[in-house]
């Protein structure tokens, strides 16, 4: 994996948890949301 995936895929999650909710994710919620897998 190199360096350009890793941040497409941290901006994904940070999009994400930056939506403006004060909600607490769960791992497997993020995963599903953003269509990661655990090695991603």
């Amino acid at each position: 994996m190199d360096k350009y995936i890793i941040g497409e895929n941290a901006g994904k999650v940070w999009h994400l948890l930056n939506r403006g909710s004060q909600r607490r994710w769960e791992f497997s919620e993020i995963k599903e949301v953003t269509g990661l897998n655990d090695a991603e």
